[in-house]
């Protein structure tokens, strides 16, 4: 059994990056996530500011059984993010590391 990734983009109002990066560096730690990190693109593709958390899974399974619970953290931000043409408020994807 592979390590699984996510990979989730973020446009942040410009007003809210200070009280965003709080609530990423409080946030919770998801069964089954091995780890976690935020990037600072600083793309301002829809002027605001452009982010990029990654998480570290043990598997498929436990990114699966995470996503009702980070939905529900994302939650806590979502008047905080700027809606992107074609994916909404994040843009995600996911898969298996094929290499380490």
């Amino acid at each position: 059994m592979s390590k699984y990734s996510n990979i989730v983009r973020f446009s942040v109002k410009s007003d809210f990056e200070k009280e965003f990066l709080t609530i990423m560096n409080n946030g919770p730690t998801f069964k089954g996530q091995e780890s976690s990190f935020l990037v600072r693109t600083n793309d301002r593709e829809f002027g605001n500011i452009e982010f990029i958390a990654v998480g570290i899974w043990s598997s498929e399974e436990s990114l699966a059984n995470a996503r009702h619970d980070m939905v529900n953290f994302l939650d806590t931000f979502r008047h905080m993010l700027v809606e992107m043409p074609q994916t909404g408020i994040t843009d995600p994807r996911s898969g298996p590391i094929v290499v380490e």
